[in-house]
């Protein structure tokens, strides 16, 4: 609600309260003037320190998403290390499967040598039983000599050490490739497992980024939320320095003489025409309900327009609910004219006027008041008499 807004409606109230920034009625005894500029000031005061508090608290928060900042940067580099060493064991691993392949390879090309060279060995194992065991006159008798026969079995048996000990070579080296499978697999199993753990790390750091991202965001969006309230804030200060200042002003004014005091009885009218409502209570004829007035109503003959009564500020030319389109006149010392129902406004809010200034036009009627301090007076003891009267 804007400053004239909201003085044309505390007037209209009858209270110089002001309830939107938490002010309370006049002490008995006081001054209502002082006691508004009494809470102006108390209620600047409160604004003035929720605005310190609120930039304590935006410091706090630019801290808070500068460490937000600087942990998302480290979590960066935690992972970009961690996708580096995943790609290094992935490496590895790689390599060591190449090679736990061609071991099985070997192995597997040991293993049919060795079937081979047991069925060689077998063979031979056999034939020399044969000539030795099974068949001795037969290979003596086939034999050329008894040397040649000789000859032919230590060959036989030669041959048979010579197959064992391949078998026996085959075996070691075997042995050697299983057992060299069995290193690689460990290794690969113990990288496979550290690939485990640092996959594991890595959704963490990632888990970790995203909570961090999140609470940057929050922090940002209190920010914003708090700045928006600052700048409301910073706008109330305005608001309330501004009535502050009028209010001095207005209270330098009051302790002057009361010059609207003085044209008692000899304001002129706002607009030539009839009275069709008087000031205070009156029952209907009829319905035989009670209504309050707290103006005149002046109807004119036609169309006409209306002016000020005497010299002061226009403080208020819009719309008000129940007086249509309204004007307000501040005339000094407390004093206030209004003029309401009015078909237009011809003036402006800041506005000066003086006595017969027009203000706006009127058809229907006019609903003219009086109040000081906020306390409706009867217009017909202020207004000049007419002629007909």
């Amino acid at each position: 609600m804007n400053s004239p807004r909201l003085r044309a409606l505390l007037l209209l109230l009858g209270t110089s309260v002001f309830p939107s920034f938490g002010m309370s009625y006049a002490r008995p005894g006081s001054s209502i003037l002082d006691d508004s500029i009494s809470a102006i000031r108390r209620q600047l005061d409160s604004t003035r320190r929720e605005l310190e508090r609120l930039d304590l608290e935006l410091t706090d928060l630019n801290s808070k998403e500068q460490s937000c900042l600087e942990q998302l940067e480290r979590c960066d580099l935690r992972i970009h290390a961690i996708a580096a060493h995943l790609k290094t064991l992935d490496a590895s691993i790689q390599c060591y499967s190449s090679e736990l392949a061609r071991i099985s390879a070997s192995t597997e090309s040991l293993e049919t040598q060795l079937l081979d060279r047991k069925k060689l060995l077998g063979a031979r194992l056999r034939g020399v039983y044969k000539y030795t065991r099974l068949l001795p006159l037969h290979a003596l008798v086939s034999s050329k000599s008894l040397s040649d026969f000789y000859s032919r079995v230590w060959g036989l048996r030669w041959m048979i050490r010579v197959d064992r000990q391949l078998l026996s070579d085959i075996g070691h080296l075997r042995s050697e490739l299983l057992q060299r499978q069995n290193q690689f697999l460990a290794a690969r199993s113990h990288l496979e497992h550290l690939v485990q753990e640092s996959r594991e790390r890595e959704q963490e750091l990632l888990q970790e980024k995203a909570n961090q991202a999140s609470l940057l965001q929050q922090i940002r969006s209190t920010r914003a939320a708090n700045r928006a309230t600052g700048e409301e804030l910073s706008r109330s200060v305005e608001t309330l320095q501004c009535m502050l200042t009028e209010l001095q002003n207005r209270h330098s004014r009051s302790a002057g003489e009361a010059a609207f005091l003085k044209l008692r009885g000899n304001l002129p009218w706002p607009v030539e025409g009839r009275v069709i409502a008087k000031f205070g209570s009156r029952t209907h004829p009829r319905y035989r309900t009670r209504t309050t007035n707290l103006g005149m109503d002046i109807q004119p003959t036609a169309k006409a327009t209306v002016s000020a009564v005497a010299a002061g500020q226009v403080v208020f030319s819009d719309r008000f609910l129940g007086y249509g389109n309204l004007a307000i006149v501040d005339h000094g010392d407390g004093y206030y004219t209004l003029y309401g129902n009015l078909d237009e406004i011809s003036t402006a809010v800041g506005s000066g006027v003086t006595p017969g200034t027009t203000l706006g036009t009127v058809s229907d009627y006019l609903h003219f008041e009086i109040r000081n301090q906020g306390q409706p007076l009867d217009p017909e003891q202020w207004l000049c008499r007419r002629s007909d009267e």
